[in-house]
This record gives structure tokens, C-alpha cells and sequence, in this order.
């Protein structure tokens, strides 16, 4: 038996710090900041609050021309690991809620099966008449829940023998016909049956 161990990796948070320049029109006026944001709407949203469309410096009103970003650095906050034992080969990313998780590497591990951990499956069918082993089939296909892996298995059982189960009563009807006698009755199991040539 093969297991396969996944280890993934998710990460959910970024930090992204993204030095802005503004540029004031009709003058060489240029400045600068560095913001620490979660993603690039943040920053965008936050550099219109830090450099508005117009101020005042000095007897000098500046309007703004234009804002200019530059990423310089993603750090990833928060990292998420996760072990699975898969029974087969893992995909590359899976997604679990929110969190997309990449696969980082894989390691098979065998297992070997210790002679106690043999699990012995039987299955019979009954029949309700007199047969031979020559009359049944000399393998039965049978579901079982593997006691290791908790998973239903399909195993091929040989036939080991036949044996009688016990006895059963079967009720049957049978008929019997009686036609050119020459006597008034006839017997059958103590009882006197009397003759009648219009129904035999």
C-alpha cells in the first residue's frame, strides 16, 4: 500500500510598499512618500489622501499633475501548511474556503503490512436445493471496508466447499392423472379417491 504526503502552502496577506511621487504643476515641485499597504487599491486610495488636488505652501497653491507608483517590496504576512495523505497524485493547487493553497513537495511513503494486519474475507450463497460444487461459480466478488484505510475494497473470493446449511420445508403441489381403471376408487397416501370418467 502507497501513501502519498502533500505538503501545501497558502499565503493570504501582502504587504506591498510602494514609494509615490507626486509632480505639481507649472514648477519643478516633486514629492515623495513610502506606504506600507495590503494590496495596490490601498495604496492608490491612500496616496489621494496624502497629496489632494490642490495646497498651500508658503504664498505658493500647487495643483496636482500627476501620481507615480513604484512597488519596491512584497513581504507575505501570514503562511499556511497543510499535510494530506492522498492516495493519489495531488494537483498542483487546490482551493479549501478562501485559502488557495501550491503544492510544495510530495513524498511517497510505503507502508509494509504486518502479518496481523491480514484481514480474512468470507461471503456464501444459500440454496434452497440439492447442488454440487460443480454448480456453482468458483469465485464471488465481494465489497468489503478495508479495516487500514477505512475504504471499501472489491476482493475475489475462491469457493473453499460446499456444506448443508440445514433442512427446509418446501411446500409443492403436484398433479397426478388417472385415466382407464376399472375399479370404484383408488387409493393414494389413506385416501379413497372414487372414480369419475368425466373428469379423470
Amino acid at each position: 500500500m502507497k501513501k502519498k504526503k502533500m505538503v501545501a502552502i497558502a499565503f493570504s496577506f501582502l504587504l506591498m510598499a510602494f514609494p509615490l511621487q507626486v509632480f505639481a504643476a507649472g514648477s519643478d515641485l516633486t514629492k515623495e512618500i513610502t506606504l506600507t499597504v495590503k494590496n495596490e487599491a490601498d495604496s492608490r486610495e491612500l496616496a489621494e489622501k496624502e497629496f489632494p488636488k490642490t495646497w498651500k505652501e508658503g504664498s505658493k497653491t500647487y495643483e496636482r499633475s500627476e501620481i507615480t507608483y513604484k512597488l519596491i517590496e512584497t513581504k507575505y504576512l501570514d503562511k499556511k501548511e497543510k499535510e494530506m495523505e492522498l492516495k493519489s497524485e495531488p494537483e498542483q493547487t487546490f482551493k479549501e474556503g478562501k485559502t488557495v493553497y501550491t503544492l510544495k513537495k510530495t513524498e511517497k511513503v510505503e507502508k509494509s503490512i504486518a502479518e496481523g494486519d491480514v484481514q480474512t474475507v468470507t461471503a456464501y450463497d444459500d440454496y434452497d436445493y440439492a447442488i454440487a460444487e460443480s454448480d456453482v461459480p468458483a469465485t464471488k466478488t465481494v465489497t468489503e471496508t478495508n479495516r487500514i484505510t477505512g475504504e471499501p475494497e472489491e476482493v475475489i473470493c475462491n469457493l473453499t466447499g460446499i456444506h448443508p446449511a440445514g433442512m427446509v420445508m418446501a411446500n409443492n403441489t403436484m398433479t397426478v392423472t388417472f385415466t382407464n381403471y376399472d375399479a370404484a376408487y383408488y387409493e393414494w397416501n389413506g385416501n379413497y379417491i372414487p372414480r369419475n370418467d368425466e373428469i379423470p
